[in-house]
């Protein structure tokens, strides 16, 4: 399950440089931009918290 875990925040890491690309180029919203940036916080924030309580499985 940790391996999982760990999976996820890697791919949430490549996503968070992909939103930094996109922000550059212009062709998206900064709140469209942000938004998405906020939903990769939580999504990182959760996974850490699982990993911290021992999802060792």
């Amino acid at each position: 399950m940790r391996d999982l875990l760990e999976l996820r925040l890697a791919s949430i890491e490549a996503m968070r440089k992909r939103l930094g690309e996109l922000s550059r180029d212009g062709r998206f919203s900064t709140a469209a931009l942000r938004h998405a940036l906020a939903e990769l916080d939580a999504d990182q924030l959760s996974l850490e918290l699982r990993i911290d309580d021992g999802a060792d499985d």
